[in-house]
């Protein structure tokens, strides 16, 4: 039984709508909840009881800025440096969950208005700035302009975004962070693949370990031998050697 807080920035009518459907997204695939609470300004003054009970905090989705706000006004970084909660992030919750927030202009005129501010300080969850829904936004165009292409591309200068589709995920510890799915990596106006750079460096890594693996366990003679063999085959070299070794002294 889980005890979940959700909270969003827009009108409490969506509030109230997404929240429901989330609760029911989990409901059907299991989880089962002992409170299901939501959090905006209608009970904002009991926020620092509603996240101390939570076991698992929701940040919902929204206007990222308008979220980033009430972020700010309820003091959540403080809040939920005293806890000890799950969080999960949707959407713009995701995004402002990040230590520096690229707030993405979404809305018409967002991009032209000299006063719009892209980068916001965020709850600090993630190092990472990321940019959901790729697939889904990646050919739109704002203010007559490409999103991607002539907006967000030239702001990556000096910063990387994390794109992430639908159905991917950044897992976070306070220590490491990992990408579960495609993901682009958008960082100087270029574009990469992020599963591409981990193969590439995985692969550097694993012809290292080989090179390791060498001093210290046999070589495969045969297609057939398992690790295992392979081991215990070092294993008595290192023996023989330890032997004449003794034999010496």
């Amino acid at each position: 039984m889980l005890k979940f807080e959700y909270r969003i920035c827009t009108s409490f009518n969506w509030t109230s709508k997404f929240a429901e459907e989330v609760k029911t997204c989990f409901f059907n695939s299991g989880f089962k909840f002992k409170n299901f609470k939501g959090l905006d300004n209608r009970n904002a003054k009991e926020k620092s009881e509603l996240i101390s009970e939570a076991e698992v905090v929701i940040l919902g989705g929204g206007h990222v800025p308008t979220q980033n706000i009430f972020f700010q006004q309820i003091n959540l970084k403080n809040e939920l440096k005293t806890s000890n909660n799950i969080i999960i992030g949707f959407s713009a919750g995701s995004m402002n969950g990040s230590e520096e927030v690229y707030a993405q202009p979404e809305l018409q005129g967002e991009s032209l208005d000299p006063n719009y501010k892209r980068f916001l300080k965020g709850l600090g969850i993630t190092k990472s700035q990321i940019l959901p829904h790729y697939t889904l936004i990646k050919n739109e165009d704002l203010d007559g302009k490409r999103l991607f292409e002539e907006i967000t591309y030239p702001d990556s200068f000096g910063r990387a975004f994390i794109t992430l589709n639908d159905g991917c995920y950044l897992y976070g510890d306070g220590q490491y962070e990992i990408v579960y799915g495609e993901s682009f990596i958008i960082s100087d106006e270029q574009l990469e693949n992020v599963m591409k750079n981990v193969q590439e460096t995985a692969k550097e890594l694993i012809e290292k370990i080989d090179i390791e693996l060498e001093k210290y366990v046999a070589p495969v003679p045969k297609k057939s031998m398992t690790m295992k063999e392979r081991i215990d085959k070092a294993k008595t070299k290192l023996s023989e050697k330890n032997h004449k070794k003794l034999k010496k002294i």
